[in-house]
C-alpha cells in the first residue's frame, strides 16, 4: 500500500503583494515586530475563518546579500520557512492578511545558510504575532 504524504507546502497558497498602494497601506496600517535577523510587518484579517491565499513580500537589503544569488537564496528560504509555519499550524496561518518579512543579518556563510537556520526565527516572529493577535482580540 502507497501511503501519500502531501509536500508541507503543498495546501498553502503564497501570492506576492503587489502594488505601491498595497505596499504604503502595510507600512502605514501593519504590525511591526522586530528580531535581530527578521523585521517583519504583519496585516491581520478582519475576521479570521477566511481562507487562503496569503499575500506576501520578501526583502534582503543589497548591503545584507552582497550579490543577487545570496538575496534569493535567504528568499527561498523565508518563502519555505514560511510554507511549513502555515502547514504546521493551520488554525494560526488564517489570522494573517499580508506579511512583509525582510532579512537584516548577512550570513557569514552564505553558501552554507539553510532552513534549519531560518525557519526558527520566522517561526518565533510568527508565533509572536499570533500572540499579538490574540492579546488584541481579548481587549
Amino acid at each position: 500500500m502507497i501511503i501519500h504524504i502531501p509536500h508541507p507546502s503543498a495546501p498553502v497558497r503564497l501570492e506576492s503583494l503587489r502594488g505601491k498602494r498595497a505596499f504604503r497601506l502595510l507600512f502605514a496600517s501593519g504590525k511591526r515586530l522586530l528580531h535581530p535577523s527578521l523585521v517583519l510587518i504583519v496585516r491581520y484579517r478582519a475576521q479570521p475563518q477566511q481562507t487562503p491565499p496569503y499575500r506576501i513580500a520578501f526583502g534582503v537589503s543589497i548591503r545584507r546579500g552582497s550579490s543577487a544569488v545570496v538575496r534569493n537564496r535567504v528568499r527561498r528560504l523565508l518563502r519555505e520557512s514560511l510554507r511549513q509555519y502555515f502547514f504546521e499550524h493551520p488554525a494560526d496561518a488564517r489570522i494573517f492578511d499580508a506579511l512583509i518579512l525582510i532579512w537584516r543579518r548577512h550570513p557569514p556563510k552564505p553558501s552554507r545558510l539553510q532552513l534549519k537556520d531560518v525557519y526558527p526565527v520566522v517561526s518565533q516572529m510568527l508565533r509572536q504575532a499570533v500572540r499579538q493577535y490574540e492579546e488584541q482580540m481579548a481587549t
